[in-house]
């Protein structure tokens, strides 16, 4: 679905306001909220639920403060039972306002947002209603061979029927975008879906129903499977029926079949239709639609070897009378394969509202079928059209972003609509490394080190205080193929200096009396300009003339800085001997080595909202004690950071830490790479391990 934070297209909404009048800090707003269906009748045993809106659209929310942590009311709780009161704090907890939401078994949700504040006394009336004319619409009925799904069915043969069953209720953008899944029936559609298979003397041969409960603005499959028994003219036909109790009428929606079922596929011409669709579920008189179906037309002869055929399709539409109102027909080129069914289509505007039929018929077309059986096959299903007022559709704001290099950027693209169209989300003008993903309405972008240049005017820029950027402007779009709105965003990424990388100096021993010199080389991945230093005793080039006295062990800082600040540097270890003297390893230069000895889960595979334990063990490898070791877990695609610090861990010493972390259960399943880091000042190791999500 678009957007499953959405509410009911048909749901009713209300919007609450009590001027602050005689304000305190001692007073309260008391709302008694009295429960009416639409024929002005008394509700009892009414659920209400109330939120604190932590956003203008209530996306995220939370429970208010003054409700104890008890949020959900009912009627019931106290006489009458056709009531329930709110009573709201003097001031707004958030600037947004509260969510209010209001349950009653065999109608509708009602939502509304509120600014309830200051003190007094009011009433306010809450009316129920179901929905009337609840259909669910069906798509893309598929029948095929199971085997072989490129020829006809055959007797005998296990057949696959399938279709696309849509959810009567769909969504409204000016109500709490919340969803308190605790109520999740109350979004969802019960719907009965019956399949029947009919022969030629209309004598049902195959029946089968189920019952599916579709959640708002979604779609669910259905499938069934049936081996014939006899050859002959079949047809199959899948019908919807809305049975909610939330619905005051349905109409019933059905897609047909017409099909052969044979002994033999051999010496025949055939053609196969599957997939009838519409590019609008519920179109409203006067809008163009398009009929979409696939086929596959081909020629098998007696040895099995099949030859692709050209195709002869047929349209016709049927108003809500009966009348045919449109009829196309098209030659369609033979298909490129064998295999692969062909899309085609066909378009007209309906001129009223009403449930219509479409029928979409396909045959062979190819001097070789002369003769020869020609099977064809028809589809047909029902599409209906629906008056709407006033269209409005509205890219959600975006904003200015900013993103340093190297540090991902992603943003969810959103859209407020009260239309049935399908939308389509794209960008334009899209930054060297960024991507954005037209099914989920995602963008990513992680600019590279070189997306600001560290050039020759930005130095200057630097050198007088100016940070580094690039701007980048992004254009982003949703449209239904009639409305169409728009952002151009700036993303402005700022300039990440890399340091220098100052190459390994071995150290130096040399006799009283010789030159010592450095000639250190680094390497800058920026192209920065890079300048060396020393410490002394090496002078400003790197060299030392020592002489006589100057035996011992001298531990020197050599650096190299780049232009913007980066800086890398190492210390060497210069032994100058006395005359006769043979080199010792000084075994009192300290070595630290941290490392993370094993790294394991306790399960590869974990559900959203559950705990991913990890076990972790740290080894002091080094030849001197260790304290203040940090051990990092991180998931940097669902942005968990977990931290545990071991205060002294003694040189080969070991220690064991087992990490719990909570999964988000808005985690999108897939794999995820979880990294743990060892380190204290002196010491770093990362290692990484590879878990999945469902």
């Amino acid at each position: 679905m678009t957007n499953k934070l959405k509410l009911f297209f048909s749901i009713f909404f209300v919007f609450a306001f009590l001027a602050v009048s005689s304000f305190n800090a001692e007073a309260n707003a008391a709302i008694t909220y009295n429960f009416y269906n639409d024929k002005g009748q008394s509700l009892d045993n009414v659920n209400a639920l109330v939120y604190d809106c932590l956003d203008s659209k209530c996306a995220n929310v939370k429970i208010p403060a003054f409700t104890n942590g008890d949020n959900l009311g009912n009627s019931n709780d106290y006489l009458p039972d056709t009531d329930l009161t709110i009573t709201f704090p003097t001031r707004l907890e958030t600037s947004y306002g509260y969510a209010l939401y209001y349950y009653k078994e065999g109608y509708l949700p009602v939502e509304s947002f509120a600014n309830w504040a200051g003190n007094g006394a009011t009433t306010h009336n809450i009316y129920f209603t179901q929905k009337a004319g609840c259909s669910s619409h069906i798509e893309n009925f598929r029948i095929i061979n199971a085997d072989q799904p490129n020829l006809p069915i055959q007797i005998f043969v296990k057949t696959k029927l399938d279709a696309t069953t849509y959810s009567a209720f769909s969504s409204n953008p000016y109500t709490p975008e919340y969803v308190p899944m605790e109520f999740k029936d109350f979004y969802s559609a019960e719907t009965k879906v019956v399949l029947r298979i009919l022969d030629s003397d209309n004598r049902v041969v195959f029946l089968k129903e189920e019952t599916l409960n579709l959640f708002m603005d979604s779609s669910d499959e259905v499938m069934f499977e049936w081996i014939p028994k006899k050859s002959g003219i079949y047809r199959a036909e899948i019908k919807t029926d809305v049975t909610d109790n939330q619905c005051s009428s349905s109409i019933p929606q059905s897609v047909t079949s017409e099909f052969s079922v044979v002994r033999t596929s051999l010496d025949k011409c055939y053609t196969l239709i599957n997939n009838l669709r519409s590019n609008v579920v519920e179109p409203y008189p006067g809008e163009n639609v398009q009929i979409l179906a696939n086929k596959i037309s081909n020629y098998r002869d007696d040895t099995g070897n099949l030859q692709a055929l050209g195709t002869n399709v047929d349209m016709k539409v049927y108003d809500p009378s009966g009348n045919l109102m449109n009829r196309q027909e098209k030659t369609l080129s033979k298909n490129p394969d064998i295999l692969n069914p062909v899309e085609f289509s066909f378009n007209f505007v309906p001129i009223k509202n009403g449930l219509y039929t479409i029928k979409v018929s396909g045959i062979a077309n190819d001097a070789i079928c002369e003769g020869k059986e020609n099977l064809d096959e028809t589809e047909t299903m029902n599409l209906l059209v629906k008056d709407q007022g006033a269209i409005d559709l509205n890219l959600r704001t975006i904003g200015n972003k900013q993103v340093n290099e190297n540090q991902e950027l992603k943003i969810a693209i959103n859209a407020d609509y009260n239309g049935r169209r399908n939308l389509k989300f794209s960008a334009a003008n899209l930054p060297e490394g960024a991507t954005f993903n037209p099914l989920t309405s995602k963008f990513t972008y992680k600019p590279s080190y070189d997306a600001v240049s560290h050039s020759l005017l930005n130095d200057v820029k630097r050198l007088i205080g100016i940070d580094l950027s690039k701007d980048f402007f992004v254009t982003f779009k949703v449209s239904d193929g009639i409305l169409s709105d728009q952002e151009i965003i700036r993303i402005k990424v700022i300039d990440v200096n890399r340091n220098p990388i100052l190459e390994q100096i071995n150290d130096i021993t040399v006799n009283e009396g010789s030159l010592v010199k450095i000639s250190p080389s680094a390497t800058d991945a920026d192209n920065d300009d890079i300048k060396f230093s020393f410490q002394a005793p090496l002078n400003s080039n790197g060299e030392w003339r020592t002489k006589v006295g100057d035996r011992g062990l001298y531990l020197v800082k050599v650096s190299v800085k780049d232009s913007f600040g980066g800086e890398d540097s190492q210390i060497v270890k210069i032994s100058i001997l006395g005359e006769g003297e043979i080199p010792k390893e000084d075994k009192f230069v300290h070595r630290h080595d941290l490392n993370t000895k094993s790294l394991f889960l306790e399960q590869e595979i974990v559900r959203a909202g559950d705990y991913l334990i990890v076990y972790t063990k740290v080894k002091n490898e080094g030849n001197t004690d260790e304290s203040q070791v940090r051990i990092k877990i991180t998931i940097p695609e669902i942005g968990i950071v977990e931290k545990k610090v071991i205060n002294d861990l003694d040189k080969n010493d070991q220690r064991l830490r087992v990490f719990f972390i909570k999964i988000p259960e808005n985690t999108i399943p897939g794999y995820y790479v979880l990294k743990s880091q060892v380190s204290n000042s002196m010491s770093q190791e990362t290692e990484a391990i590879e878990f999945s999500v469902v």
